[in-house]
């Protein structure tokens, strides 16, 4: 309190210790001792400059890497200022879209320790931190989009770290809330922190993407289903979180990519940017989506077309795949939904008539391309319906005979793709 008040003038209303680490710098043994401090106003002034080169304000995202992760986990538990709370809405199976296929859909996607353990707060951190507890429901045998988020325990409060992004943290708090809710449990405190579109930025900096090569186009999405990836890849470049095989098609250069953590809504736009930073001037994502119309088929049909809806804009592009002469590719407008649990009936109602596909990344990934000036196609395959009860939907998805009829629209993406390259 004396040292802060002598040499950057700041009164000091309260602080704790809420970090030590030890440091090894050009061979100097450190040990930084870490403080959480209130103060009267923000002002302060460098008063010892023959001591301190500068004083100034960083963000979170400057911290040194030897720093970054421990300190702004601890920085993050300490604060309250940061938190957002789930509110009291929640979906049941009366109200969604899945109707009773929600309880299994959530199921499948609550870390075991959440069930195992009593806790009174959970709160949900974008941090990427696969040193604690995986869960045992993570989809293993997969090559992507497979990694999800981890936890430990506090005391009384169970911390969920998930990668980075705005949406992940919004979904995870929903889904939480609605499994408690829909298996009638008493539901703890559940909060969440929201990173920075820096912080975004930088986290997928620091993964082996910034390795990826200059490309003219980028497939990316399921790519291990499309043709040229049956083999098993040699590369070096499978080491990391994103995944890649790159050759020449037609004089152009062209890679397949994928990720082994899921994403969606503003990283996926992210993910875009930085691709088109890289030089990439066409991105085409393959995945998948739900259908608004009755007449849909999931697991049989394809979707692709030029516009959606991003927070009430209306993104428009050119879309190529419009030539597609086939009645099981159908050509729609997409609707941008934040999370699946998200998707309630009364939601639906207001715009099924208007739109024909829902999903939570398209529409920020051709807001990005847009802004950079790079073309984006999307070919997916219809997933679920959202507008009637089927028997094939995203609770059984991992089940043999869905999976050997994507196996088919996956053909066909791979067939569509080579003849539009």
């Amino acid at each position: 309190v004396r040292k802060l008040k002598e040499e950057l003038d700041i009164n000091v209303t309260s602080f704790e210790v809420f970090g030590i680490k030890k440091m090894l710098i050009d061979w100097v043994h450190w040990m930084g001792i870490y403080y959480l401090v209130g103060v009267e106003n923000e002002h302060y002034k460098n008063k010892e400059p023959e001591k301190h080169e500068e004083v100034a304000r960083i963000s979170q995202e400057q911290l040194p890497n030897m720093l970054h992760a421990d300190l702004i986990k601890q920085a993050m538990l300490k604060s309250r200022n940061d938190q957002n709370f789930i509110s009291t809405t929640f979906s049941t199976p009366k109200s969604h879209t899945m109707w009773e296929a929600l309880f299994w859909y959530v199921d499948i996607k609550i870390h075991h320790l959440i069930r195992e353990k009593s806790v009174s707060h959970i709160r949900i951190l974008p941090l990427y931190e696969r040193n604690n507890t995986v869960g045992e429901n993570e989809k293993i045998g997969k090559r992507f989009n497979w990694k999800r988020p981890t936890v430990e325990i506090e005391e009384n409060t169970l911390i969920l770290t998930c990668f980075p992004w705005r949406a992940y943290a919004k979904h995870y708090a929903a889904l939480l809330h609605t499994y408690f809710v829909i298996h009638q449990l008493s539901c703890p405190l559940i909060s969440y922190t929201l990173p920075s579109s820096e912080m975004i930025l930088n986290s997928l900096q620091q993964t082996n993407l910034k390795y990826f090569p200059q490309q003219d186009t980028v497939v990316l999405g399921m790519v291990d289903h499309l043709s040229p990836l049956r083999d098993e890849p040699t590369e070096r470049e499978w080491e990391g979180d994103f995944l890649w095989k790159s050759g020449e098609y037609h004089w152009k250069k062209v890679a397949l990519l994928g990720c082994k953590f899921s994403f969606w809504w503003d990283i996926a736009g992210h993910i875009v940017t930085l691709l088109a930073k890289k030089g990439v001037k066409k991105v085409i994502y393959v995945w998948k989506l739900g259908g608004l119309k009755d007449t849909f088929l999931p697991n049989q049909m394809l979707a692709t077309g030029g516009e959606s809806l991003v927070d009430g804009e209306k993104i428009t592009r050119e879309n190529p795949f419009k030539d597609i002469k086939d009645e099981m590719v159908i050509h729609g407008k997409h609707y941008t939904s934040y999370s699946i649990i998200a998707e309630d009936k009364q939601r639906l109602h207001q715009v099924q008539n208007e739109f024909d596909f829902v999903d939570p990344e398209i529409g920020y990934m051709a807001q990005a391309a847009n802004d950079q000036k790079i073309e984006f196609w999307y070919l997916h395959i219809i997933s679920n319906i959202l507008t009637r009860t089927h028997e094939e939907n995203l609770s059984n998805e991992r089940t043999r005979s869905i999976k050997e009829k994507r196996k088919e629209l996956f053909e066909k993406i791979s067939s569509y793709l080579k003849t539009f390259l």
